[in-house]
């Protein structure tokens, strides 16, 4: 089984079940080192990690194979892949061109928060067809504009900009050991995704 890829990691595609929500924990793995007097606090992490946490539910046998497969192939916790966030975390504020390089979008701080954050840098592009781009963000011209590495290659008209969706790509791992299914039917099963994110390790240029 091959999966799409992204600089040369594996895109994990498959959508959240809507019916819950999509949980984004904050983590950041602190030892205490402590004897008989004043204790110390010790982290390997100068800045907290974001997890991902979403349930999915799978239709058909295939479908169902693909997922224990793709688990599998990542041997758990062990390698590494992209995940979108499946959320609103850019929201464009006017029609994109296919040959757009900057997006127009809400003023969110991008700026002040992100720029610099490969938390941000990186963008899952769902298109109102249900196609999907990826995109990195190589700068932001002002909090409310944001140029892209490539163009967009789509058009998307303002009318349907409720059916368009840029989220952040996370490069992750599974925060799991085992997984879990629950079949409803024999052709329809549900599962608990838990990702861990992995900023220092991203393929950052």
């Amino acid at each position: 089984m091959s999966w799409p890829t992204y600089e040369g990691y594996d895109l994990f595609l498959t959508e959240p079940d809507w019916s819950s929500p999509v949980v984004n924990p904050f983590l950041r793995d602190t030892s205490v080192f402590q004897g008989l007097g004043k204790g110390q606090a010790w982290t390997q992490y100068p800045e907290t990690i974001i997890g991902l946490e979403m349930a999915v539910t799978i239709e058909g046998k295939d479908e169902i194979q693909d997922l224990v497969d793709f688990f599998d192939d990542k041997r758990g916790r062990y390698a590494p892949f992209w995940v979108p966030t499946w959320q609103a975390n850019i929201v464009v504020a006017g029609a994109i061109g296919s040959a757009d390089t900057t997006l127009t979008i809400g003023s969110a701080g991008y700026t002040d928060w992100l720029n610099s954050d490969v938390v941000g840098r990186y963008l899952y592009i769902r298109f109102p067809d249900e196609s999907h781009a990826v995109r990195r963000v190589v700068s932001a011209s002002s909090d409310v504009v944001i140029d892209l590495d490539s163009a967009i290659g789509a058009d998307v008209a303002e009318s349907a900009l409720d059916y368009f969706l840029v989220s952040f790509l996370f490069f992750v791992r599974f925060d799991m050991d085992d997984l879990e299914i629950k079949f409803h039917t024999p052709n329809v099963a549900e599962a608990r995704l838990v990702f861990r994110g992995l900023p220092f390790e991203a393929p950052v240029e």
